[in-house]
């Protein structure tokens, strides 16, 4: 396996660190803007001429917030905690209950121990519970019934 892109680190990376998909995405996003070179950085900051990279807070705020309310995700103006560590709890979730194997999610996510991936970021969705409580508000919001 090649290096590993770091946080904040310039673009330039040697040809196969990325999955096909991610690499194709990149290329897309490259040629919309001016800071496009090999040592660039990924999300560069537009006000800082390209000269810094992007603070997290202004992705979330600019890009990952507004597609959350878009999804549904968040409602418009909710104040609470929502960034990318959120992604990595979903990404994890998805995951496992896709059936990759933990060890792969655990280095994904770069967790010491097993553990941490699963009992911590991937959050359970038995659906034997997800249709008993989809039954439970079916039967609440239903129409009330004249008894005889």
């Amino acid at each position: 396996m090649g290096p590993t892109l770091q946080y904040g680190s310039a673009r330039g990376r040697p040809e196969g660190t990325l999955a096909p998909g991610s690499r194709r995405s990149h290329e897309r996003v490259a040629k919309g803007t001016p800071y496009s070179g090999e040592q660039d950085w990924v999300f560069p900051s537009f006000k800082l001429k390209g000269d810094k990279p992007r603070v997290a807070n202004m992705l979330v705020e600019d890009h990952l917030r507004p597609a959350a309310i878009a999804a549904g995700v968040l409602k418009e103006g909710e104040s609470v905690r929502f960034g990318f560590h959120n992604l990595r709890h979903s990404l994890a979730s998805f995951l496992v209950q896709a059936g990759t194997n933990p060890k792969t999610v655990q280095t994904l996510l770069r967790h010491t121990d097993v553990h941490t991936t699963l009992q911590i970021y991937a959050h359970s969705r038995n659906e034997d519970r997800m249709t008993a409580q989809g039954d439970m508000l079916t039967a609440f919001f239903a129409p009330p019934t004249m008894v005889q």
